[in-house]
């Protein structure tokens, strides 16, 4: 059989998950092998609970990634390490001349030390990022995170001019409020592109049937919606949360009508 050169990869997933060794320096060496992936369309990185991990490491790794012009699909998972909004800033630099991409998936779940300057970098990536369709986030857990951190998350959103789908992780982020929600809802209603959209605020003690009120304020004027997911569990919410989803059904309905 032919052997195909690794150069001509189209699809690389790796999962180092729980791999409790691994460190900064582990990221210098993969880095500098996907620098030689000049065809790479999709890629997949999993180093959830690798604690060891910090803004060092993303910085390392990011300078492969600026090299992968053709990249189409990053899932990149960084789930409990020591990242900062240093270490998103260091990502936002290499991914600024990859303009093929279309999906991103970035997993930040409980990182603690996550702050909402982190929310202003991702910002100013989407601003650049003119062609992405699909973005799914988990910001779970991040203690750090505040109500400024959803009114800068909907401002970068805005941004997107042709976003199609969005999922958003914010469970157990026990800082957000109703009115850390209302402000994300004033600019949701802005991102009309959305054909599906997911939002997970599970676990948030200090919202209710105000925050979910605003929510779907928000979400009814996504006229070319096709599919929502809400994830309210363990909240303070009660029953007067459905006649706001209600309402919002009702109206998305004469939109698409």
């Amino acid at each position: 059989d032919k052997i195909i050169p690794i150069q001509s990869l189209r699809d690389l997933t790796l999962n180092f998950s729980i791999c409790e060794k691994i460190s900064d320096r582990g990221l210098k060496f993969l880095s500098s092998g996907l620098k030689f992936l000049l065809s790479l369309e999709n890629l997949s990185l999993n180093f959830g609970g690798c604690y060891r991990i910090t803004d060092k490491g993303l910085a390392n790794l990011s300078q492969g990634i600026s090299c992968l012009s053709n990249l189409k699909n990053l899932r990149l998972h960084l789930g409990e390490s020591q990242v900062t909004d240093k270490g998103v800033a260091y990502l936002k630099s290499g991914l600024f001349n990859v303009e093929t991409l279309q999906e991103l998936w970035l997993s930040f779940g409980l990182c603690k030390e996550l702050p909402d300057k982190a929310l202003l970098v991702l910002g100013e990536l989407f601003e650049i990022m003119d062609g992405i369709k699909i973005i799914k986030l988990d910001l779970s857990s991040c203690d750090k995170l505040t109500d400024k951190s959803l009114l800068i998350l909907g401002k970068g959103l805005e941004k997107l001019k042709q976003i199609e789908v969005l999922h958003l992780n914010l469970g157990w982020n026990v800082s957000l409020t109703n009115e850390g929600l209302c402000m994300f809802s004033d600019s949701l209603k802005h991102v009309t592109t959305l054909k599906n959209f997911k939002l997970n605020i599970d676990n948030t003690n200090d919202i209710y049937d105000q925050g979910i009120g605003c929510l779907m304020e928000g979400v009814k004027n996504l006229k070319n919606l096709e599919n929502l997911s809400l994830i309210l569990s363990s909240t303070e919410i009660t029953d007067k949360s459905f006649a706001y989803i209600r309402r919002s059904e009702e109206h998305t309905s004469e939109l698409q009508s």
